[in-house]
């Protein structure tokens, strides 16, 4: 068995845990008592971690992050998250894969897990023929949920520090301009979901195989994300590799993409894989996904749901019983 790479340890970001300022740290209690002053603060789902990617995000300006933090939660409410992270069904993945390879394969130097996205075979008649808009979104926010719970702690566990933001690569490879702009309002929405409801999560972004005309149409993007991200991204043509390995050990990355990594046909190759620190037992048998707290709430929506009827069914009279006095007896329905 080959020997695992070192990893880096890169220096704590200022704002995190690990590089809080004292005026940050205050900014942190006083953020976590309003949540709490306000009854929407939950113990087991709300930690300094989390809290404190919304407090980076506004530059720890309280007001604007309850504002964003707020939106965030309601959000979560109305797309029943809980529900979606235990019970999502997806049978359609493997199709939709072959129309848009998107996946997760092992980690960089930092630790980081590599997400990787190919827009070259999307072709969003063909996909919508496959699926639906709506079970692509949840599908993205069903792995954004499980790259929180799962392969972040999986890969903290390898690294021996807390990660909280991945490497992404984006292959351009044979898009042309006018698909790019097809798929635009798609990938708006996705960017929309990352930087409204997914904050700081972004360590690195490589823009690989970008045609010239790209930068364009890139002046279109950079206006949807925040700079501090645009800050974050590297825009890179079809020589890329030594740029990429700087970051990314050969063995991590797909051959098809230059790298030499040619994970078995078997378990479908690098791109179906699904390699990491997230798939071996020592790094991810502690990992709570989903969330117990998913379930735990799930079955008392659940509870709640049966006692309603319940208690509907005890006021309805019985029958043959007379409804009480000031109550409209019910009409016979017409046979």
């Amino acid at each position: 068995m080959a020997e695992e790479a070192k990893v880096t340890i890169p220096e704590p970001k200022p704002g995190s845990l690990a590089n809080l300022s004292e005026e940050q740290k205050k900014k942190l209690d006083e953020f976590k008592a309003m949540l709490k002053e306000k009854n929407e603060f939950r113990e087991e789902e709300h930690n300094d971690h989390l809290l404190l990617r919304f407090l980076r995000a506004r530059d720890f300006d309280l007001t604007k992050t309850y504002e964003m933090f707020s939106n965030c939660q309601k959000w979560r409410e109305s797309i029943n998250i809980d529900e979606l992270c235990t019970s999502f069904e997806f049978p359609e993945e493997e199709e939709v894969q072959k129309l848009y390879p998107r996946f997760y394969h092992k980690v960089d130097k930092f630790g980081r897990p590599i997400y990787i996205e190919q827009l070259g075979p999307l072709d969003l008649k063909k996909l919508f023929n496959v699926t639906t808009e709506e079970k692509m979104i949840n599908h993205h926010v069903y792995e954004y949920e499980k790259l929180i719970h799962k392969r972040f702690p999986a890969c903290s566990n390898r690294a021996g520090y807390h990660i909280e933001t991945s490497c992404t690569i984006m292959d351009l490879k044979k898009v042309g301009l006018f698909q790019f702009a097809k798929a635009f309002s798609f990938i708006k929405s996705s960017s929309a979901i990352a930087q409204d409801y997914y904050p700081e999560m972004l360590g690195q972004m490589f823009i690989i195989n970008a045609p010239l005309l790209f930068t364009s149409t890139w002046k279109l993007i950079t206006p949807l994300l925040d700079p501090v991200t645009v800050k974050k991204i590297k825009i890179l043509g079809g020589k890329y590799e030594s740029e990429i390995f700087k970051v990314i050990d050969p063995e991590n990355f797909p051959k098809f993409l230059g790298g030499t990594c040619e994970c078995l046909e078997c378990n479908g190759g690098c791109a179906r894989a699904d390699q990491g620190p997230w798939s071996e037992d020592k790094y991810s048998k502690d990992v709570d996904w989903p969330p117990k707290y998913c379930y735990a709430r799930v079955e008392a929506k659940k509870a709640a749901a049966a006692q309603g009827e319940a208690a509907a069914e005890g006021e309805k009279p019985a029958e043959g019983e007379k409804p009480a006095e000031g109550e409209k007896a019910e009409e016979p329905k017409a046979e």
